[in-house]
């Protein structure tokens, strides 16, 4: 068990030290100044067992901007990939439509309901539930979220509020999807 915590403190202090050599390199630029620099990842690190269907905490990951005048702030809605772009246009002040498929601008509204997909589910998740709609059966599950960002039980019993929410969100996906 230690070698792994050995591994993933090596691979975080070799990032960390990557990403300030870049950022020293590129203060020296010209462009620096006029530069947003957006820090993300594609997935996360699963943390110790899987807790369900797929891990939520490979789906847990942070991004922060990075640029002349972004106010330092930190924000724990729930934001996808999708929704980089129109933060980025807003912050530069150009208008971008607000619909699902363009995602987002999280300085203008900050999303209750994160929408995606991991092998055959889509899932959509809010702060406190995590719905998983089996693509090949059409099935669906709800779980509640634990602090730590781990999946609970499965939740019995329905939530007429959230289903509808969610349906409305996975049937966009899904229509997308399909073509």
């Amino acid at each position: 068990m230690w070698k792994i915590h050995f591994e993933i403190a090596h691979a975080v202090r070799y990032a960390d030290a990557s990403i300030d050599t870049f950022m020293k390199r590129a203060s020296r630029e010209p462009w620096f100044a006029n530069t947003i620099f957006v820090f993300t990842g594609d997935h996360g690190k699963i943390i110790g067992k899987p807790d369900g269907l797929t891990p939520t905490s490979q789906n847990h990951i942070p991004i922060f901007f990075y640029g002349k005048g972004i106010e330092a702030k930190k924000d724990s809605s729930l934001m996808t990939q999708i929704d980089i772009m129109p933060t980025i246009l807003g912050m530069l002040g150009i208008e971008c439509p607000n619909y699902s498929g363009l995602g987002t601008n999280q300085m203008d509204m900050a999303k209750d309901t994160a929408i995606y997909t991991v092998n055959n589910y889509f899932i959509a998740r809010t702060a406190d539930d995590a719905y998983y709609l089996d693509i090949e059966t059409n099935t669906g599950t709800i779980f509640e979220i634990n602090k730590d960002y781990t999946l609970a039980y499965p939740v019995s019993g329905n939530r007429p509020e959230f289903d509808q929410l969610i349906k409305k969100h996975i049937q966009a996906l899904y229509s997308y999807w399909k073509y």
